[in-house]
């Protein structure tokens, strides 16, 4: 990348997270719960630091993770980009960090979710995720208990989750990547320390919360859509989806569907080649699923069944209907998450046709 290519992008995410401020504050409060009236949006007018002021005021909850300084800094570093503009580039790594900025924001705005970059994991980016998956973990985790503590730490003990010795390392951390994002040039041993500890710390957290929880980390639907319908012969496609609403977000995770053999005329492409086991009782082909995209938490995904990616085909008759009504056969799954326990559930067939 160029100079010139660095400082577009820079100025670009800037301007979307001026563009996400103002949409947001402009939305009726059926939408966005809050009431910003005309008035202060005129006097804010086009002025980054009025709108920021705006959000922070009306919408403190929809900052988790991030600051409002970290946000007029960069803004800052945006203006001399623009006005002092040629001949200046800026720092991958913080190229980075304020698409993660940008990124937090934009899912704690609309709940919408930026995939992963190609900048690698040892960025500032990462440090800024971490940190706003571990914010987010506490939250949730104090939100569901009715804690009532102000600071950080204060939740996370209250919360049960954490202990003495990670409250002071959750206030090193706070301290480090402050600075680290702040900073007028990277220590890439310093961020890489950090990076490992928000992930160490992060991971700890999960594990606390999940050992207190009955929450299914992730939920996975299965349902179906036609594909061709006869008086004798129906055609259906599978369509599996799965919602992550626990972090940490996924880099890779697997889905396995167990398909009873019995319901013939199934057809699956995009799948790797499974084995044949025994389910209750009855014979299941396994058809399992690697997915390389990432997931991030409250973001649902369709793995099978999209315009591309594996597929499921299969069709329902006569035949196969009076053998599954005399014995009635479900659908399997099975969901592997990392830092997460498997996800298992069933689907009954009779819920994937209308024959």
């Amino acid at each position: 990348k160029t100079a010139f290519d660095k400082r577009i992008a820079f100025i670009s995410i800037d301007n979307s997270v001026e563009t996400m401020i103002r949409s947001y504050l402009s939305l009726p409060k059926s939408k966005s719960g809050i009431k910003v009236s005309r008035k202060e949006l005129d006097e804010a007018g086009n002025s980054f630091p009025s709108l920021l002021g705006l959000l922070s005021s009306h919408a403190a909850d929809k900052l988790v993770g991030i600051d409002a300084a970290d946000v007029e800094h960069y803004h800052r570093i945006r203006n001399t980009l623009y006005h002092e503009g040629t001949g200046l580039s800026v720092d991958d790594q913080y190229l980075m960090a304020y698409r993660g900025i940008a990124g937090v924001l934009l899912q704690n705005l609309f709940g919408s979710v930026v995939g992963p970059s190609l900048a690698g994991p040892d960025t500032l980016e990462r440090l800024i995720v971490n940190w706003n998956n571990i914010e987010q973990i506490i939250r949730e985790r104090t939100e569901t208990k009715g804690v009532s503590a102000t600071q950080i730490w204060e939740k996370a003990l209250a919360a049960g989750i954490a202990d003495d010795w990670d409250l002071q390392l959750l206030g090193e951390l706070r301290k480090a990547r402050n600075r680290l994002v702040h900073s007028s040039s990277i220590d890439k041993e310093e961020l890489a320390h950090w990076i490992n500890t928000s992930g160490d710390l992060l991971k700890k957290l999960s594990d606390n919360t999940r050992a207190t929880e009955t929450t299914s980390p992730a939920d996975v639907t299965l349902t179906y859509k036609k594909v061709r319908i006869d008086d004798d012969l129906h055609r259906y496609s599978l369509a599996v989806s799965v919602t992550l609403n626990k972090t940490p977000d996924q880099g890779f995770f697997r889905v396995v569907i167990f398909w009873p053999l019995d319901v013939r005329g199934m057809r699956a492409s995009g799948f790797k080649q499974g084995e044949e086991q025994e389910i209750d009782g009855r014979r299941y082909l396994e058809l399992p699923l690697d997915v390389h995209e990432r997931l991030w938490p409250g973001q649902t995904m369709k793995v099978v069944g999209g315009r591309t990616g594996a597929q499921i085909e299969y069709s329902v008759d006569d035949a196969t209907f009076q053998r599954l009504h005399e014995h009635s056969a479900d659908v399997h799954y099975a969901l592997y998450l990392q830092d997460w326990h498997p996800v298992r559930g069933k689907v009954p067939f009779k819920d994937l046709n209308e024959f």
